[in-house]
């Protein structure tokens, strides 16, 4: 065998090494597709990483691109997206034309098709739905505290669109700490655990204080201690809140 066919033969083995070793890079695309007939144009807000929010009006058809991910090792497109949240998209929330409906968050992996590859470029997509805008505002939903004791409690609440609270509630009585426009599920799911905790939502913060005992109400954790009614959410203050 010549000098000349053991180079060419050398190159070709030098080759195949190569490219077993090159696991290859593709980008990716994050793409919303507004299928939402009848509350568009939709407004998106969303926020990409720590990038600042951005607002986004799109009418019925329109696509738009949120974001990019360059050059993803990987031999093939995959599914580089592995955890309950999106890595690439920080936050996403779709407005109806008069803001009287929004979506729950969006920045959640379940709610994206793909990747799909396209021309080696892994494409993943939301597609909004009219269904999926499913939260409506509510006017005025209101916030009671229910003193049970006899003597004095004080509270200090944080309610969305207003200033801090700070109220005496002296006796046994209802007292309202305030009021303010929501986002709601429909009736239908009232007895669903999210339903509570949209209800609450607003709310927050909450202290409450009684003789030397104090309770800040962690709002995602301590829902047991509320009442979520269609117009009205009540906490009822009891010697149960500060053990």
């Amino acid at each position: 065998m010549n000098l000349k066919n053991l180079v060419y033969i050398f190159s070709c083995f030098l080759v195949l090494v190569l490219n077993a070793c090159d696991t290859g890079e593709h980008d990716y695309t994050y793409t919303l597709i507004n299928n939402a007939e009848q509350h568009s144009p939709i407004k998106v807000v969303y926020q990409v990483l720590d990038e600042k929010a951005d607002t986004v009006i799109l009418t019925y058809g329109d696509k738009l691109k949120l974001a990019n991910r360059i050059e993803v090792p990987g031999k093939k497109v995959w599914d580089i997206e592995t955890s309950i949240n999106l890595y690439k998209i920080k936050s996403i929330q779709i407005f109806s034309r008069d803001s009287s409906h929004i979506s729950e968050e969006l920045a959640y992996r379940k709610l994206w098709t793909g990747p799909e590859d396209i021309n080696g470029t892994g494409a993943y997509q939301l597609i909004i739905e009219d269904s999926i805008i499913s939260l409506s505002k509510q006017i005025g939903y209101t916030y009671v505290i229910t003193n049970t004791f006899d003597d004095t409690i004080s509270v200090i609440s944080d309610i969305t669109g207003q200033a801090r609270h700070r109220d005496t509630i002296v006796g046994k009585q209802n007292f309202v700490i305030g009021n303010t426009d929501i986002y709601t599920f429909d009736e239908n799911l009232k007895d669903s655990p999210k339903y509570k905790i949209q209800k609450l939502k607003w709310l927050t913060g909450l202290t409450i204080r009684h003789n030397d005992k104090s309770r800040t109400i962690n709002m995602s954790k301590d829902t047991v201690f509320f009442k979520t009614e269609k117009d009205t959410c009540f906490l009822t203050v009891s010697d149960q809140i500060f053990k």
